[in-house]
């Protein structure tokens, strides 16, 4: 029996035996195939509506996080001996809130309305990534006029802003997840997680070339502009969603020992469910 390779550190994915997102029997026509493929992604209209919201706000971060390095690298810091540490304090300010607010978010977002939270964040998230595009635009000011900051303060105003939305997201990402489990069916669970994969792969692909692109051939402040309206997208799919009554408010006594879904609550290939949920001991 031969095995099939698998370099090391990759991760390993358990497939589902019987995808819905195979393209169907051979003896389909083409156009049969793609029609069978695009209502098994989609699932139900609310999962459609998260999951282009899912896709736009992607493309949008990707681009966002290499137009931010870009803007550091070349512009704020250009020329200076600091500027791999300028550019190192991007990376960190996006991974701090992941590790201070991630561990205690889902304990919050378990007692708050999945819904109502993942609009209240992304709505955050478009105010604040719009305010980031002022320092790169510079416009006057009443009475001021132009105010031309020293590159320190353009960072710090940076680091501010990208750990504030990483924090955001930190709420925002175990609401998903569990709203996906209250809109999607458990025997579909294992097709909405696929096809949400999907979408940070082509994310990768799009954004960082997206980003050089709108940096150095119309401007830092496009690819901020397009990071904002990326969450604008958002807040409108997810607004539009209608949840069943289990994503606004966890059941009575149920409150205690329960966690918002996340990546690692994904179980092994053991045929069961692609999420659970940790219950209280009896």
């Amino acid at each position: 029996m031969r095995l099939a390779f698998r370099p090391v550190g990759a991760p390993v994915r358990c497939p589902a035996e019987t995808s819905a997102l195979q393209v169907g029997p051979h003896h389909w026509s083409p156009g049969r195939r793609l029609n069978h493929l695009v209502q098994a992604a989609f699932i139900n209209r609310n999962f459609a509506l998260l999951w282009w919201g899912q896709a736009i706000s992607s493309v949008g971060d990707y681009t966002w996080d290499t137009a931010l390095v870009l803007w550091v690298a070349s512009f704020v810091a250009a020329g200076q001996s600091w500027a791999p540490i300028a550019v190192s304090g991007v990376v960190l300010a996006a991974a701090l809130p992941q590790i201070v607010v991630g561990p205690i978010a889902g304990v919050f977002v378990d007692e708050w309305d999945k819904r109502r939270t993942m609009v209240i964040m992304a709505a955050l998230q478009a105010i604040f990534a719009a305010l980031l595009v002022l320092p790169a635009l510079n416009p006057p000011l009443p009475l001021i006029g132009r105010v031309h900051l020293p590159p320190i303060w353009q960072l710090g105003v940076i680091y501010i802003d990208v750990a504030l939305l990483s924090s955001f997201a930190q709420f925002f990402i175990p609401a998903q997840f569990a709203l996906i489990k209250d809109i999607v069916r458990p025997d579909q669970q294992d097709q909405a997680l696929e096809t949400s994969q999907a979408i940070q792969g082509v994310a990768i692909i799009i954004g960082p070339p997206v980003a050089a692109a709108l940096v150095f051939g119309l401007g830092i402040q496009w690819a901020l502009v397009l990071n904002a309206l990326s969450f604008v997208v958002v807040l409108l799919a997810v607004f539009a969603i209608q949840a069943p009554p289990s994503a606004h408010s966890v059941a009575p006594g149920e409150s205690k020992g329960r966690r918002s879904e996340s990546p690692r609550d994904l179980q092994s290939c053991d045929g069961s469910s692609a999420w659970w949920r940790r219950e209280p001991p009896p």
